[in-house]
């Protein structure tokens, strides 16, 4: 200090390099400076205020879990194998229906024939066939037992393919549609009988249950063939066909049956037209109705 203040040795200072390190004799030391009035700076603040307005704009994502009931799932020792259920319980049941009806028609080939054939007979005459025995009733019986396992048969497959049940069902699905089916036609039977009793026209009900069970012997027989292609055909197209043209069968065979029972109920037995048609609107018409809004709600859906 003392030689920068006389001047002995400015020329020694003035030719120091400009890169040399200087060394400041003291460090400036900034203290914080405490406001005395926080409220009020906290206001003046724009960020403190929109924090206290919206305090959950800092949240951005938010997960909401529901909840989900557990179920008590078994233990790997409590899991027991399946048997496969895709087994050839369809080959037996189709076998023994065609071996059956064979069987039926090997010992009665011309009462076979003859029940098939009144089918498609528009001049039938019932009290004839009541008069020919209990063998022509027992051969339509059993004839007709083939229709419900080839009826049955159908519906199991169909429903398989359509998604309407679970695919490879047990034999125990058959026997359940297959006597739902024969519980119906008993009981269509018993009611035909019973209301044709109560209003004199028991002739009239015979006469429809004879063509009912004659007309269902014949589409048993050819639901006999499609089913014998519709289960074994590989292609899901073709077996849409089939079935398409099964169903069509089903369908024209009931409308058919319905014109013969309307044209042989005014040329054979004499009733009236009213009769007649209110007597199948309420046993032929609408039973069907029932079960054709039943197949459409399981076609669309």
């Amino acid at each position: 200090m003392l030689s920068s203040i006389i001047g002995a040795q400015e020329p020694i200072v003035s030719d120091t390099p400009f890169t040399s390190p200087v060394i400041p004799d003291s460090v400036l030391v900034v203290k914080p400076i405490h406001s005395k009035f926080p409220l009020l700076d906290s206001i003046r603040n724009p960020a403190s205020i929109r924090k206290e307005i919206y305090p959950s704009e800092a949240i951005t994502r938010v997960i909401f879990q529901e909840e989900i009931p557990q179920r008590d799932l078994p233990s790997v020792k409590q899991i027991q194998y399946r048997t496969n259920r895709q087994g050839n319980w369809k080959f037996w049941a189709l076998s023994l229906i065609i071996f059956f009806l064979a069987a039926v028609r090997l010992f009665n080939i011309k009462r076979f024939d003859a029940i098939i054939m009144a089918a498609t007979d528009m001049g039938l005459n019932v009290k004839s066939w009541l008069e020919k025995g209990p063998n022509y009733l027992l051969t339509s019986f059993l004839i007709f037992l083939g229709f419900v396992g080839s009826l049955s048969l159908f519906a199991v497959s169909y429903a398989e393919r359509r998604g309407l049940i679970e695919k490879g069902v047990d034999f125990e699905v058959f026997l359940k549609i297959a006597g739902f089916v024969t519980l119906v036609y008993i009981a269509k039977i018993l009611l035909n009988f019973f209301i044709g009793a109560l209003f004199k026209m028991l002739d009239l009900a015979t006469l429809f249950i004879f063509n009912a069970i004659s007309i269902n012997n014949l589409i048993g027989l050819l639901l006999l063939a499609f089913n014998l292609v519709y289960i074994y055909v590989p292609g899901y197209d073709m077996a849409r066909i089939i079935a398409a043209l099964a169903i069509i069968i089903i369908l024209v065979g009931f409308i058919f049956r319905t014109l013969k029972n309307l044209l042989l109920g005014i040329e054979v037995m004499k009733y009236p037209t009213i009769y007649l048609f209110t007597y199948l609107c309420a046993f032929e018409i609408f039973p069907w109705f029932i079960v054709f809004k039943l197949y459409l709600n399981t076609w669309f859906n």
